[in-house]
């Protein structure tokens, strides 16, 4: 049932290479457990400042182009230690999207390994804001749902 605050909802994509961590992303921002179900598109909503989203996991076998042309916002789940190896599909990705956003998952197992990254760098390259998230804190999660937030502003 909707309050008489709550807008109509938009749909965010989780693209992203096999082994990104979309499900977990997708866990963390529903608030939903899912099985190991990476064949599978997943639907969950979730509410962030008044406006409700519908949040989709989208399976491995789904191609960037499809992400960017057939929802509202795309947040492509990129693997920190693997930044170099998964960038073209982001960049792909970005310059067809609608919105996009960048997030960098498992940022402390790069800085551990000592994997430089760049984000003011990144975020120019894609001409879109780079989130970082680490594997034990919702910092990076709550700096996506503001990312998000703000995509629909503009």
């Amino acid at each position: 049932m909707r309050g008489g605050n709550i807008k109509a909802f938009r749909t965010v994509a989780l693209a992203g290479a096999p082994g990104a961590g979309k499900t977990t992303v997708f866990e963390e921002i529903t608030g939903c457990f899912v099985c190991e179900k990476r064949r599978e598109l997943l639907k969950g909503y979730y509410y962030y400042k008044y406006c409700e989203y519908e949040i989709i996991r989208l399976p491995d076998t789904y191609s960037e182009e499809d992400a960017a042309h057939d929802f509202d916002c795309v947040v492509y789940v990129l693997n920190a230690e693997k930044t170099q190896n998964e960038l073209l599909g982001a960049l792909r990705c970005s310059r067809s999207a609608k919105r996009f956003i960048l997030l960098l998952n498992f940022c402390d197992r790069a800085k551990k390994r000592k994997i430089p990254l760049n984000v003011k760098l990144l975020s120019a390259l894609l001409r879109a804001p780079v989130i970082k998230a680490t594997a034990n804190s919702g910092k990076g999660i709550n700096s996506l749902l503001e990312a998000v937030r703000k995509s629909f502003k503009n």
